[in-house]
Order: structure tokens, then sequence, then C-alpha cells
């Protein structure tokens, strides 16, 4: 498994280089915004792990996305490809500007059920927003959507997640939206809520106050299942603003700021979320996976390797940390069985094989 600089892995030399160096492996990975190795960010290189088990069998499953509508009809083909009675838990990588990763998700639960964890992350770039690339067993490559599948009881598997983000202003309900397009709060346009605290002039490119202001959305009947949204783009017509996941209507939606300290704490609480206690013995080393957001890493700047310092804290001194910074968080909602598609969060997943 690797994550690396896509100009790094664009044109399959080091994908070639990993394939010679492991010619009957299962090689699946993507570009990243910053790869994570236990406490360090690499943002031009690649780091990778070689992952081996005794009693848990593996399957990849790939599919490839021409256009954005067809990201659903992706997950559920993925789904189809790796759906068992004794699928414990799913890893899934997505180009993050080809595929839409909430649909995505949805097709791919439709599918396997709300039994195996799924965890992962939406492919990233060097915030050129121009192309993510993923491999599953090939060179990496746009519009790849890429699946681990675990299975059998041998394999342990935790999780956690936490966005460290407060909430603040009045609750309003989402009245008019398609997709991941907003229209409409309580009936007036989205884009005014941001213009009060942004400015008249907030352009077609809010990417930096986005990070800032993030909204948090959950359904209406189960406010404890809170999902962050980061505002990509406006429109001024008709009045719209793209966010990077569905905004379903119906849904109740606050804005949202953070600093680096809240950030950083709410690291720690998805790791400690993860942590795999009372699991037995492991037969080998234990593997924590981390997927967080290109926008925390912006957010924070030169802190941003304190959020993984205090994961590895939580985890522990014997759990091995790889990972990288994504364009969409995939992982179980609070409060719920299922996974989603998050923003502005940091996903952990911990991984380890029993002796049975």
């Amino acid at each position: 498994m690797y994550f690396g600089n896509r100009d790094v892995l664009r044109g399959g030399q080091r994908y070639a280089e990993l394939r010679s160096a492991y010619p009957g492996a299962d090689i699946v990975g993507c570009s990243a915004t910053g790869s994570i190795t236990n406490d360090t960010i690499d943002d031009h290189g690649i780091v990778a792990v070689a992952l081996g088990f005794a009693r848990t069998p593996i399957r990849v499953a790939h599919h490839q996305v021409t256009q954005q509508s067809e990201s659903r009809a992706a997950g559920e083909s993925v789904g189809a490809a790796l759906v068992s009675d004794d699928l414990a838990g799913v890893f899934v990588f997505a180009d993050g500007l080809r595929v839409d990763g909430s649909s995505l998700v949805a097709g791919l639960s439709a599918i396997i059920g709300e039994g195996p964890l799924v965890v992962g992350g939406m492919a990233s770039d060097p915030r050129e927003y121009a192309e993510a690339l993923v491999g599953a067993n090939c060179a990496p490559c746009s519009g790849m959507v890429a699946a681990i599948g675990f299975y059998g009881n041998a394999i342990r598997m935790g999780h956690g997640h936490a966005n460290g983000w407060d909430a603040f202003g009045p609750r309003r309900r989402i009245t008019r939206s398609s997709g991941n397009v907003l229209y409409d709060l309580d009936g007036k346009p989205a884009i005014e809520l941001y213009q009060r605290y942004l400015g008249d002039e907030i352009g077609s490119s809010i990417s930096w106050d986005g990070v800032r202001l993030p909204l948090t959305i959950s359904p209406p009947e189960h406010p404890e299942q809170v999902l962050v949204r980061a505002p990509l783009a406006v429109d001024d017509g008709p009045a719209s603003m793209t966010f990077a996941g569905h905004m379903p209507e119906g849904w109740i939606a606050r804005l949202m700021r953070g600093n680096a300290d809240r950030l950083i704490l709410g690291a720690g609480d998805a790791a400690r979320l993860a942590r795999i206690d009372g699991a037995g013995d492991s037969r080998g080393d234990r593997l924590g996976f981390i997927v967080s957001c290109a926008g925390r890493q912006q957010l924070m700047g030169q802190r941003t390797e304190e959020e993984l310092e205090i994961a590895g804290i939580e985890l522990g001194s014997d759990v091995k940390r790889i990972g990288f910074y994504s364009y969409g968080e995939i992982g179980p909602i609070a409060h719920a069985a299922r996974s989603e598609l998050h923003n502005e969060t940091m996903i952990i997943a911990s991984l380890m094989e029993a002796e049975i």
C-alpha cells in the first residue's frame, strides 16, 4: 500500500519498482497532497508499507470512472466484487477530482451492507485541483476507484474519527440543494450567510476561507450524526455554493470554526477511539492507517505534524502509522453503522491480526 506525490507517481516508474520488489503482491495506492509515515509528512516523495497475513485472505477490486455520474455504479461494482459473508473490512481509495465520493460510498454500502468497516479517502494532488491518481495492481491513473477487502475472523480493526471544529450560530435547514450544490438555507440563498462573515466579494473560489468556515450538517431526526462539509466555490448566477460532499435537502446546517489547537486535540480523540483494546495477542505488528483532510493541513501549516504526534501517542508506541492527506475522508458516521464521506476530518483505522 503506497501514497505519494502525484508528479512522482505519474508515468508508472515507481509502481514498476514496487512490482519488481513484490512480484506476487497486490499493490494499491494513490496520490496525495502529503503522505504520512508515523510523525512525518512527505510532500514530495512516496511512502509504502508491505502487509502480510497468516490467516486473513484479502481481495482487491477496482473500477474505472469516465464521468462523475458513474460514481455510485463504481461503488456498487467494487462492492459486488468484494461482498462476502466473512468480509470484515474495506479500505477504499478514489480519484478525489473525478469521482463523487458521497455517491461512491452510498453505492458501496448498498451492496456490502453495514457490517464491514469501510474506511479510506479521496486521492489528492498538490492543491492544484487538476489531476489525482489511484492504482490497483496497475500504474496509478485518474478516474480510478480501488478497494482492498479483508476477510475472516483473525483480522481486528478499530476505527475513530474526529474533526475538532466548533459549531456556532443558529441552526439552518437546507431547503434547496442538488447533490453537492447548495442553493438555499431556510429559504434564502446560502451565499448570503458566507457574505455576512467573509464580505461581499468572496469570489468564485473560497478555498482558504472555506477551510476556516466549513458547515456541519446532520439529519434532523439524528442531530448527533454530524458530517463536516467544506465549501469549494460559489456561483453568482444562480446563487449557489459547491461543497466537497452531498448537501441533502431537509438536513440541518451550522457554520463551524476551528483553530490549530482544537484540530490537534480532535486528532487525539480519533486515535483514542481507534485503539484496539482487549483484542488478544497480535501475530505481528499493528498498523495505524490515517486519512486526514488537506484542508486541515492547510489551516494548521507548520503545526500539522502535531496532529500526527498526538495520534501516535494515543494509538501506542507499538503501532506503526501510514496514510495521506486527502480531498475527502471515508469512514463511519458518529452513532451510526454506515460510512459516509467526510470533509475537514481525521479518520484512523487500526489493524492487527490476532492469534486464534
